[in-house]
């Protein structure tokens, strides 16, 4: 249904650009965005209380590993996929060597109440297709060159179609008749300000014991916890991809200062961010 006119016209010094008509419902904008991919051979993989702002997809090529949460064990074998949305606190170990291909990668528009957990999956055909055309493994066997910008375009199709298949599995409920979606994006509006409980739960309209409640159910963590998680993950983004000092890399995310950064960084982290930065360009 239209629900307003627009009329817009672009003059000098810009590309002249006229619209008249009516302007109907807009859409959401969302996109995927891959951070990395690897395929690597582990004679050892522990991770311990991994949890980060992005989400994981593993495929498993050979051998097996075991990933722990929330008291369930889930194997890692080959012929499945397995999906990780961000937030999920998980532990993982191989007893034999595994080799894996794993991506990490960010999706926007889809709403941020997404449960977490580990959700397993056999691959559909499409999927087995993107996998063969996307995995570096698979292209080395072939003989095809290892970066194509065919190969890129595959990867973000595949991430996409996996998070459609296991959609339904993975938004969260409304909760008390709070929409979830729209509190957790108050959250993330809020990720680098100085804000209490109190005030994020004026915010989203909610008593502070019900705001709790609806984050710990919805990612694992209290609210001032599920912050700090975004702004930790924001700052290894940046550490990771830009060349800004650590000192500014605080106090864009919401920090301070670079000894309070540092501090709280190798806490949660079990690294500095100086060292995190050197192992992550190696």
């Amino acid at each position: 249904m239209a629900d307003s006119r627009i009329e817009v016209d672009y003059g000098p010094p810009h590309v002249r650009h006229s619209i008249r008509g009516l302007r109907y419902a807009d859409m959401p904008v969302g996109g995927v965005e891959v951070l990395m991919h690897r395929y690597v051979h582990l004679r050892e993989w522990r991770l311990l209380d991994a949890a980060d702002a992005y989400w994981r997809l593993y495929w498993p090529i050979k051998g097996r590993g075991r990933l722990f949460y929330d008291g369930v064990t889930h194997d890692l074998a080959p012929g499945s996929l397995c999906l990780i949305p961000p937030h999920t606190s998980f532990t993982t170990e191989c007893a034999r060597s595994l080799s894996k291909w794993y991506v990490h990668f960010t999706v926007a528009g889809i709403g941020e109440a997404i449960r977490p957990g580990i959700y397993t999956l056999a691959p559909s055909r499409r999927m087995l297709t993107l996998l063969t055309s996307a995995c570096p493994a698979s292209i080395e066997r072939r003989g095809g060159p290892p970066h194509t910008a065919a190969a890129t375009l595959d990867v973000i199709d595949l991430v996409s179609t996996v998070v459609r298949a296991c959609l339904p599995r993975l938004q969260a409920p409304a909760f008390f008749g709070a929409d979830a979606t729209r509190v957790m994006r108050v959250l993330n509006e809020h990720a680098t300000g100085r804000v209490t409980l109190h005030g994020l739960a004026e915010a989203t309209g909610l008593t502070a014991r019900s705001l709790s409640e609806l984050v710990l159910r919805t990612t694992g963590f209290t609210p001032m916890r599920y912050l700090l998680e975004l702004r930790l993950n924001t700052a290894m983004k940046l550490l990771r991809h830009t060349d800004r000092s650590i000192e500014q890399i605080a106090r864009e995310c919401g920090f301070g200062d670079r000894y309070h950064f540092t501090r709280i960084f190798t806490k949660h982290r079990a690294t500095t961010p100086a060292a995190f930065r050197k192992e992550a360009r190696a």
